[in-house]
């Protein structure tokens, strides 16, 4: 699995191409909920994406990232992000 979405500058970000390696941890049938887990084994960095079927179409992302001392600066940093979507997979 290859998890590929925009940042806050729009510009798509794609977990492969990062380096990363994707891992699905549970999924339904058809994929319409999920989590999965991304590591980024050069930098140290995991993200936690779980989708969840809130039901009329609509899906919800949960979205974690724990970076410890990354980049020339070494900034630490946790985020958690909220995201509803209203597409399929």
């Amino acid at each position: 699995m290859n998890i590929i979405f925009r940042d806050a500058t729009g510009t798509l970000v794609d977990t492969e191409r990062d380096g990363g390696a994707t891992f699905v941890v549970r999924h339904s049938e058809g994929f319409a909920e999920f989590t999965a887990v991304a590591l980024y084994p050069a930098t140290g960095v995991m993200e936690t994406f779980a989708i969840t079927d809130l039901g009329n179409g609509t899906r919800q992302l949960l979205w974690t990232s724990n970076k410890s001392r990354v980049g020339a600066l070494g900034i630490t940093k946790v985020s958690a992000f909220v995201s509803e979507c209203n597409s399929r997979p």
